[in-house]
């Protein structure tokens, strides 16, 4: 092959990948989109679903006294049946926001993923800039193997932590000390 074929070769080569990593971005991009819209529109839904709940409520008005706030009266029926019926909305409401939760995640790492092949794309065109400056100049090996050498997404090396880990150790403590304190109410009732 003369150094033509090669370059063209290369450019060929360069292109196929940069057209892969860009329709992997856009298809995360409307998956993302998709996981956004499902997870307002689930948000939306319990919170109405909550006002319903809250409005209509049998004609039953449950009232807390604002001067010690422990005191509660109920007209129509006692508390604890007025209670009882309420249980079963707020778990339902409660179910619809940790389902918008989940969906809201979802976008979240989508976004995170995008971000990591746009910069898989950058990495690849200063790859492919440096390639072409040591096929078309007299450059030195030295600045050449410097563009090569650019990674945008970090390889870590043992015991190293990036931004996103820290991000997803912290959420997973605050979750288990949320679980663990509902739990520990739960248990001393």
């Amino acid at each position: 092959m003369t150094d033509n074929e090669n370059k063209k070769a290369c450019y060929v080569l360069f292109h196929q990948l940069r057209r892969r990593l860009v329709d992997e971005v856009s298809s995360l991009s409307r998956r993302a989109n998709l996981n956004l819209i499902i997870g307002i529109i689930t948000s939306i839904t319990g919170i109405v679903l909550l006002s319903v709940f809250a409005v209509s409520n049998g004609g039953h008005v449950l009232m807390i006294s604002a001067a010690d706030n422990s005191s509660v009266s109920v007209q129509g029926n006692e508390a604890l049946p007025l209670l009882l019926g309420y249980l079963p909305k707020l778990s339902l409401v409660l179910l619809i926001e940790l389902f918008a939760f989940f969906f809201l995640k979802l976008y979240r790492y989508s976004l995170m993923e995008v971000k990591y092949f746009q910069n898989e794309i950058t990495s690849c065109e200063i790859k492919m800039m440096g390639l072409v400056a040591s096929i078309d100049s007299e450059l030195k090996a030295s600045v050449v193997d410097h563009f090569i050498a650019v990674e945008r997404n970090f390889i870590l090396k043992k015991d190293e932590r990036t931004i996103d880990l820290a991000r997803e150790e912290i959420e997973a403590s605050t979750v288990k000390n949320f679980v663990d304190k509902i739990a520990s109410l739960k248990a001393s009732k």
